[in-house]
């Protein structure tokens, strides 16, 4: 039995040696007792030993494999190899979200958003500005604008993670797509960036 120390990271989903999915073992408020290891093993000691934690066996995906092998040797040959490890799963995870979102088989779909996400964002900026403007063409509707398209991705891009410069290569092909798609006035602030021209003066 062993716990791996990039088993605490949020964006860490999978353990590749069994195929299991990560579930989380306790939840405490209290630093001094949620860190107490030792006591909240011992709680749920019965539990692991009898097998009740375990989910479904689940397939590795491509994503599980690139995130297991950069935490362990740091080695990365996709385009996100430029980019921060934390910033990269997120960007993954967000961006395979919204892809499934506009999926006509959506009920087909059985790989996570992780996996999805993660299998554009391999590829660098032109698989991404190809994902991002199938997302913006399916935001149709009259009052459709850039958060319904883009839904938490944007979120996240221009606010949850507007000061956090790692995020700047997301943001700005982001911002290309919608200054491609939109016809915004001239002086507008897009993703934290002002305007200065206007780029389309209609839809049509």
């Amino acid at each position: 039995m062993v716990m791996q120390g990039h088993w605490q990271l949020r964006y860490t989903e999978m353990c590749l040696h069994h195929s299991q999915p990560l579930v989380p073992l306790w939840k405490v408020a209290n630093l001094w007792s949620r860190y107490d290891f030792a006591t909240r093993l011992r709680k749920i000691a019965d539990d692991i030993m009898s097998d009740r934690l375990y989910p479904p066996i689940q397939p590795i995906s491509p994503y599980d494999f690139w995130l297991g092998e950069r935490l362990s040797t740091g080695s990365d040959v996709t385009w996100l190899s430029t980019q921060a490890t934390d910033t990269a799963a997120t960007f993954c995870r967000l961006l395979g979200a919204e892809l499934i979102r506009v999926m006509p088989d959506v009920e087909s779909i059985e790989e996570p958003a992780r996996a999805v996400g993660f299998d554009v964002a391999r590829s660098g900026p032109e698989a991404i500005r190809q994902a991002l403007r199938n997302l913006s063409s399916a935001a149709s509707g009259p009052h459709d604008g850039t958060r319904v398209a883009f839904g938490h991705l944007y979120r996240w891009l221009a606010h949850d993670a507007a000061d956090d410069p790692r995020c700047d290569a997301y943001r700005e092909l982001l911002r290309e797509v919608i200054l491609e798609t939109w016809a915004i006035p001239a002086g507008e602030v897009v993703l934290g960036k002002p305007l200065l021209a206007r780029r389309l003066h209609s839809v049509a």
